[in-house]
């Protein structure tokens, strides 16, 4: 059975040969909300929804070209039944080489040389630019969605241990959207699983700790203070999920004290990060201004996610990504 036509309302960036791509499914697109465009379409694709569920008399799902849905999940939209799906597993390939190139920098003093660089001086003293190999370490990934997966295909390449930690970790399997050669839909690469509830026995063996949860309910403030002084003191944190999930003051305390050997973080639970935060003037830590997924293919990529569910409508099979919004992602 297939669906014979269908309504596009565009909201986002999408490439003209995607556009083409789209028409050449049979799928009208109009671009721009307006009163007459939200009241014809059947489908939006957006990275916000500013409109309300009485503009939208027709609509049947909403694409958005974002993984993030904390910001939508307050709104009226959410509460109307309607389907929204996000681009999960389309941004995952840079967000995990963007945790990898962090974990090389921490354990290889990318920082101290570049430090030397900056000052035109070749060093006397070789000692502090002595790193670790990543080889035989154990890295441990806390949610284990699509980023997880595709960073547990790269270490693993690279001779490292990988534990996941997840919601339901019985769930090993994932049926998100995938870009082909990526990640670990079937979860064949972690060699022990954990869920919340003891991830204190995961932590305590980790020598990475690797952040890739969604702003959840359940997720907020999830590694606090106990959580930190599981971590032994060889270890490297690096969140590229959300700020929030981190207790700010605990983890500043551990970075400053070097209970923990250092960080890299790319969200943080204000942004833009306050100039005078005093995690600017860490030297074990690497501060990025959330750019995990801000790559030249990332819009592109986003198309992709809306190319295959309109194409799964259109044969009136399930979509993907579609969004739960009383677990939160």
């Amino acid at each position: 059975m297939m669906r014979s036509s269908l309504t596009l309302l565009v909201n986002a960036p999408l490439e003209e040969d995607q556009r083409k791509r789209i028409r050449d499914l049979g799928v009208r697109l109009l671009d721009g909300l307006s009163e007459e465009s939200l009241r014809v379409a059947e489908v939006i694709y957006t990275t916000r929804i500013p409109f309300e569920p009485r503009q939208v008399p027709r609509l049947r799902w909403i694409q958005l070209n974002t993984v993030a849905v904390d910001h939508i999940l307050t709104g009226a939209m959410a509460t109307t039944g309607i389907r929204i799906a996000n681009v999960r597993g389309a941004y995952s390939v840079a967000v995990a080489e963007l945790a990898v190139g962090a974990i090389v920098a921490l354990s290889r003093r990318f920082q101290s040389a570049h430090s030397l660089q900056l000052q035109n001086r070749w060093p006397d003293d070789f000692t502090p630019l002595k790193g670790e190999n990543c080889y035989g370490k154990t890295l441990s990934i806390l949610g284990y969605g699509s980023i997880g997966r595709h960073l547990a295909r790269i270490v693993t390449g690279m001779g490292m241990r990988v534990l996941a930690c997840k919601r339901c970790p019985e769930r090993k399997k994932d049926k998100g959207f995938y870009l082909p050669n990526t990640g670990d839909p079937e979860g064949l690469f972690p060699e022990e699983w954990y869920g919340l509830s003891n991830i204190g026995e995961m932590l305590s063996i980790s020598d990475i700790l690797v952040i890739c949860l969604p702003l959840t309910p359940e997720t907020k403030g999830v590694i606090g203070p106990s959580e930190l002084a599981k971590l032994p003191r060889n270890a490297y944190l690096i969140n590229v999920g959300r700020g929030e999930v981190v207790a700010e003051e605990p983890l500043l305390d551990v970075l400053r004290t070097r209970r923990i050997a250092g960080a890299a973080l790319d969200v943080f639970p204000k942004e833009p990060l306050p100039t005078g935060s005093p995690f600017w003037g860490l030297p074990n830590t690497i501060i990025l201004p959330h750019i995990g997924s801000f790559t030249r293919e990332q819009g592109h990529l986003a198309g992709e996610v809306l190319i295959e569910n309109l194409t799964r409508d259109l044969s009136v099979s399930p979509l993907l990504n579609l969004i739960d919004p009383q677990r939160g992602y």
